[in-house]
């Protein structure tokens, strides 16, 4: 899978929802998405959590 693949479905998670490690800023992470419903590491880190659904 070549980079322009890779941003492509990056770009499709977004719009899906999901956090794309390619639009981080300190740190890119092109194969990478996660989904946060919108918490950040350091939501995370001061124990909140994810809605069970």
């Amino acid at each position: 899978m070549n980079n322009n693949n890779i941003t492509t479905c990056g770009k499709i998670a977004e719009k899906c929802g999901l956090e794309w490690g390619g639009s981080w800023k300190s740190f890119r992470d092109l194969p990478h998405c996660q989904y946060t419903e919108g918490l950040s590491i350091a939501d995370l880190k001061s124990g909140k959590m994810i809605a069970d659904r």
